[in-house]
């Protein structure tokens, strides 16, 4: 019984040295959301080396949805909402459409045998790669192909990102402040994560656990009690980390083979998903009267850090660039819980017939 709890200290000792120096390695590659990749790695050298199954307890993947879906509802504020009124119906529009688009894409994964309804639904839809990697669990669909798939699309735009910006007239624009020491928004933080991590430890449904502490700290934010709703990067780190491990513990061997298999069919589905929220942007630059970049930067499936530095530097409308960008991932978060029941229901509705002739 003592070797036993030994040798889970020790997979747990290694675990945080693991992820410590993957962080400082992946944030010196300037790698996007650096902490969640180092939880990953960590947690998959962990399970894949390991005799036994290791898990995240619970309430450390509730506390990093917890987390995520605070750092989300804060972007919410009064100037967000100020963009939105004055252009509602084309700015929804051109959200709603890039959204419902990258979900019917993404339903080529399922050409794949390994891959499900909700895997495919969860792993295309354009918003929020993290909170919707988090949540994947909750709806029965793989949180490691999730994962995968949400931020290969986020790499790949990131990766173009200079080269399209720059063919579409942007000059190189500075990288916008990301400063690790703002504190400001602690007191937002702390009352933010507390009420979240209360209500939704008694309110329950699919993906709860980030919905509800994303639409309390949104409240926060859009009534403006706080002067700041800045979360401190600690905090983001530990979340971010916290819902790594969690999907890293859940690789395995055949998860591996899977994925590498899955890989083609995954650059098809991200490029063209790209392509056609690309032409979108395009059509939506020409109907609101602003410049193919500034569009294509509205309409970008991923890649908001990159997206608002190259915005910041080179666009005309910042302020209408980031607010599509945001309230897309607002949106597609909130759908969760929906896209969850329905395709759960398909599912259910679909295996019924199978058990009663088993049963038979």
């Amino acid at each position: 019984m003592k070797g036993r709890g030994d040798a889970r200290v020790r997979e747990w000792a290694v675990l945080v040295v693991l992820f410590g120096v993957a962080s400082a390695v992946f944030a010196v590659a300037g790698l996007p959301s650096p902490y969640l990749f180092a939880g990953v790695v960590a947690g998959a050298v962990v399970t894949l080396t390991s005799r036994r199954d290791v898990t995240l307890p619970n309430v450390g993947r509730r506390a990093g949805m917890t987390v995520i879906g605070v750092a989300a509802g804060s972007m919410l504020d009064a100037g967000l909402l100020r963009t939105l009124a004055a252009q509602p119906v084309l700015l929804l529009s051109g959200v709603l459409l890039t959204v419902v688009v990258t979900m019917g894409i993404g339903q080529l994964l399922r050409l794949s045998p390994h891959v499900t309804a909700s895997t495919a639904v969860f792993a295309s839809i354009a918003g929020g790669a993290s909170g919707v990697s988090a949540a994947a669990r909750e709806v029965g669909a793989d949180e490691v192909i999730v994962l995968a798939v949400q931020y290969f699309r986020v790499l790949f735009i990131l990766l173009t990102l200079p080269l399209v910006s720059t063919l579409l007239g942007a000059s190189g624009g500075e990288q916008a402040d990301q400063s690790t020491g703002d504190w400001s928004g602690v007191a937002f933080t702390v009352v933010a994560l507390v009420a979240g991590f209360a209500v939704s430890s008694v309110v329950h449904f699919a993906a709860s656990g980030l919905v509800v502490p994303l639409v309390i700290s949104a409240v926060l934010a859009a009534v403006g009690v706080f002067p700041s709703t800045q979360t401190p990067e600690p905090v983001l780190a530990v979340g971010y980390g916290l819902i790594g491990v969690m999907v890293g513990l859940s690789f395995t061997r055949a998860t591996l083979r899977q994925l590498v298999l899955l890989m083609p069919l995954v650059l098809v589905q991200v490029v063209l998903s790209v392509a056609v929220c690309a032409v979108i942007g395009f059509v939506f630059a020409d109907i609101a009267g602003i410049s193919m970049l500034d569009g294509y930067l509205a309409t970008t499936p991923g890649g908001l850090p990159a997206v608002t530095a190259v915005a910041v530097g080179s666009a005309t409308n910042v302020g209408l660039i980031i607010a599509m960008q945001l309230i897309r991932v607002f949106i597609a978060l909130l759908m969760l819980p929906v896209l969850g029941r329905i395709v759960r229901g398909r599912n259910e509705g679909g295996g019924s017939g199978a058990s009663t002739g088993e049963s038979q």
